[in-house]
C-alpha cells in the first residue's frame, strides 16, 4: 500500500508551508460554519479542494512560485512585527526616541533623567527624557 502511494505522489508537488496555511484556514472555516448555521461550509470546501489541487499538482513549478510568494509576503509582515516586539519587550529597561530629521528610532537606558541625544545616523541633537 505504501510503494502504490509513493508512486502516485512520484513526480507531484505535495505540501508546503502555503498548503499548511490553507488546511489550518479551512479547519478554522469548518469549525465556524458549525457555529454560523453552515454559512461558511461552502467557502471551507473550495479552500479544501484548493489545497488538494495544489498538493497533487503535477506543475511543480508554478506551485513553488505560488509558495515563494506566500513566503515572501509572510517575511515582510514579520519583519514589520519584529522590532515591534522587540520594543515591547524592552520597555522596562529602556526609552525609545525618534529622531526628528532622519526618524530613525534610538534607544537609551531608562533612568537617566534629561539628556541630550545625539542621533549617530544624521548628527542631529535633541533633549529627551528618560
Amino acid at each position: 500500500m505504501m510503494h502504490w502511494f509513493q508512486r502516485f505522489m512520484y513526480g507531484r508537488y505535495g505540501t508546503d508551508n502555503l498548503n499548511r496555511l490553507l488546511s489550518i484556514m479551512c479547519l478554522i472555516l469548518f469549525i465556524l460554519s458549525y457555529f454560523t448555521s453552515g454559512l461558511l461550509y461552502p467557502l471551507a470546501v473550495l479552500l479544501m479542494t484548493y489545497t488538494l489541487f495544489r498538493m497533487f499538482s503535477r506543475n511543480t513549478w508554478k506551485r513553488s512560485r505560488e509558495n515563494q510568494a506566500y513566503l515572501n509576503i509572510k517575511g515582510k509582515i514579520i519583519a514589520g512585527i519584529n522590532p515591534i516586539k522587540t520594543r515591547y519587550r524592552q520597555r522596562k529597561t529602556h526609552r525609545f526616541f525618534k529622531c526628528r530629521s532622519c526618524r530613525t528610532t534610538l534607544r537609551i537606558p531608562k533612568g537617566r533623567g534629561r539628556v541630550v541625544i545625539t542621533c549617530p545616523k544624521c548628527g542631529t541633537n535633541f533633549e529627551g527624557k528618560t
